[in-house]
């Protein structure tokens, strides 16, 4: 058909020259329609502005217009609601954040369109129909259009976390920008629709560059939306996270127990139990750690998050038969898309655990059924091409990438 797309493309970018040319690539039929990209640059100091406009995006360079520092009063009051005493503050005076759920909104109203597409500087779109997206736009009343999401990739390039992302096409009118970090949208009126995508209509990679380490960036923004809205159950879960990660895990219990009696998304509440578990694990408190995965598994069955991690736990003591257990009743539980899931959870880990287990535990006939089955997975794997030889004396061929140093 080739008429011009009905929405927009809106972004926010501080520093993308990697990263942008990529995502522009993989719009390259929407621009070549004419359709309109809104670039809004945070700071950049390298050439993305440059290659924005080379692309013909509207540009609008906003500086350090969307950040915002934390006074003393501020600070205390942040570290008093969420930081347990004896770990370290989260928070000082003269701190800064960045605040994307303002600057997502301030680039969605330069568009021309109501209906807009929001994606990262560090996606690709692999698949993007603009014609059949049209379609699902004017059908059935949806005010949102959910993405296949592909958000980070093993080794061999398969999909690691896979799941549909929403806050990516929807309408302005009704859909607004919430949160500080880690920001997402919500109706302007309970009861709008949505839809998933298929595959074959849009499929989005995210490609993020490596990074040294974390920050406090996300810990901090986040500790804002939590203290500005302490009934939003995304904002708690991904604090607690956050404090998991920065090794507060005694802050980090207490958060996750917060977003569990939030009530909301039981799924995302299943994980926080979960991590809770993850936590007593990393401070050596096994009974707790396994209490709480079990706990996790009750609360929410359709996992395998909580199963993995008790046999992981039991294959690193050694103990073989609660670690085949865990893993073969793992096994039962069919894919779930989540964002949260592992996929080696769904594919190869499962299996590994149980060739190991089970040869250690004497059933090599068991053992090797499932050593073929990672093999069916992931055949030039080096480490169960090595175990093929040490486990069951089997010779296996081994053919490396066409790009691989030899």
């Amino acid at each position: 058909m080739n008429t011009k797309p009905m929405f927009s493309v809106v972004m926010i970018a501080k520093n993308e020259e990697k990263s942008l040319p990529n995502l522009l690539s993989s719009l390259q039929e929407f621009r070549d329609r004419g359709g309109e990209i809104i670039l809004v640059d945070t700071g950049s100091t390298d050439k993305t502005i440059e290659i924005a406009l080379a692309a013909g995006a509207k540009v609008y360079n906003k500086g350090d217009g969307f950040r915002h520092t934390i006074d003393e009063e501020m600070a205390a009051k942040i570290n008093y609601a969420f930081i347990v005493e004896g770990e370290a503050p989260i928070v000082k005076a003269g701190d800064s954040y960045f605040d994307f759920g303002e600057s997502r909104a301030y680039a969605m109203s330069m568009a021309e369109n109501d209906w807009v597409l929001c994606p990262g500087c560090d996606e690709v779109l692999k698949k993007f129909d603009i014609d059949r997206i049209h379609g699902f736009m004017d059908s059935a009343g949806n005010s949102q259009l959910r993405f296949d999401y592909i958000w980070s990739q093993n080794p061999d390039g398969t999909p690691k976390v896979r799941f549909y992302r929403d806050a990516y096409l929807f309408d302005r009118t009704k859909w607004h920008w919430i949160g500080c970090i880690h920001e997402t949208v919500t109706e302007n009126v309970a009861g709008e629709k949505w839809a998933n995508l298929p595959e074959d209509v849009a499929l989005v990679e995210h490609h993020q560059l490596p990074q040294e380490g974390r920050s406090n960036r996300d810990a901090t923004g986040l500790a804002i939306s939590c203290l500005n809205e302490p009934d939003n159950d995304r904002h708690a879960h991904y604090f607690a996270r956050e404090l998991m990660f920065q090794k507060r895990y005694l802050s980090a219990i207490r958060q996750f127990l917060r977003h569990v009696k939030l009530n909301k998304w039981d799924l995302e509440r299943g994980q926080s139990l979960t991590f809770i578990g993850d936590c007593y694990w990393y401070m050596g408190d096994k009974a707790s750690a396994v209490m709480w995965y079990h706990e996790s598994f009750r609360f929410c069955a359709e996992r395998r998050a909580p199963l993995m991690r008790l046999a992981d736990l039991y294959f690193k003591e050694k103990d073989w038969r609660r670690a085949t257990a865990y893993a073969t009743a793992a096994l039962t539980i069919p894919y779930l898309a989540f964002y949260a899931n592992d996929m080696a959870h769904y594919t190869s880990m499962p299996h590994e655990i149980l060739y190991s287990s089970l040869y250690w535990a004497g059933n090599i006939e068991g053992a090797r059924w499932h050593w073929n089955e990672c093999m069916k997975i992931d055949p030039n794997n080096s480490t169960y091409i090595i175990d093929g030889i040490k486990f069951f004396g089997l010779k296996v061929s081994y053919s490396p990438p066409p790009d691989a140093k030899v």
